[in-house]
């Protein structure tokens, strides 16, 4: 795999990245609320592992998990998967407890992509510590772990959890264009059993955060956080959010960089 120091290359040739939102752009487009972005933004921190998934193209999987990568302190080591040319030397050189593996997309959908024996492998290394952004085609978190259990991935249903957070997108066409919408969040643990963070009932409601004893201890299993540690933490950066989203417009550089001040700052 690949070093990167930025996500150009996460995007591929033909200017993709070129315009690509920022997560306040994210926000203020409604595509996910201010306490969505603030949880994510914590288990990215956290080194949680993401797939970012929907059913059709350009729903946005690939702007998820750019926001998501966007989000990574600077102390995690990315890499890039090189999709059907992928040989995992990266494990002989990268520490699993400091790396994050950047995968395009899960599919054989073309050579960047990776799929097969390597999602297997893939999964062990995260089983060893390593942690991951991904994107994949699923309508929700049930079609994906179908997938990833199937010929050709085939990966054990005890690896599976290692997903650890699925975020799924709704897409549909509106008067001024393309709508999309985070519907839902959803944490694995063994089994794997599906724990539904939070969900968008319709295109036009709110995203609803369950609160549960169930949904509590997985953010903290996450993050190692306390239930008012998580709270306290949770709150701080939606503060922090909606004090940028006044500042708006800014670059995709300026939030980057944002970030990777509070970062230096905390």
């Amino acid at each position: 795999m690949a070093k990167i120091q930025d996500t150009d290359a996460w995007w591929g040739t033909g200017g993709r990245k070129e315009g690509r939102p920022s997560v306040l752009d994210l926000i203020d487009n409604e595509t996910m609320d201010v306490r969505t972005a603030a949880l994510l933004w914590l288990l990215a921190e956290h080194k949680t592992s993401f797939i970012s998934a929907a059913v059709p193209q350009l729903a946005g999987k690939s702007t998820i998990a750019t926001t998501l990568i966007d989000f990574l302190p600077p102390k995690y080591e990315r890499v890039l998967s090189k999709g059907r040319d992928e040989d995992f030397s990266f494990l002989e050189t990268s520490e699993p407890s400091n790396t994050y593996v950047m995968v395009p997309e899960l599919s054989d959908h073309t050579p960047r992509y990776l799929w097969g024996d390597n999602v297997r492998r893939l999964f062990e290394a995260l089983r060893d510590g390593y942690s991951f952004i991904a994107t994949m085609h699923a309508e929700n978190p049930q079609h994906l772990i179908s997938q990833l259990n199937s010929p050709p991935a085939g990966v054990p249903m005890d690896l599976v959890h290692h997903v650890q957070v699925v975020v799924n997108i709704w897409m549909d066409y509106g008067e001024h264009g393309i709508i999309r919408r985070v519907s839902e969040i959803s944490a694995l643990s063994p089994g794997p059993t599906v724990i539904t963070l939070g969900r968008r009932l319709d295109l036009d409601g709110p995203f609803e955060h369950i609160a549960s004893d169930e949904t509590v201890a997985i953010l903290k299993q996450f993050t190692g956080l306390s239930e008012d540690g998580l709270e306290s933490a949770l709150a701080g950066r939606e503060e922090t959010l909606r004090q940028w989203l006044l500042r708006l417009p800014l670059s995709v550089a300026d939030v980057q960089a944002k970030i990777e001040g509070f970062y230096g700052s905390n």
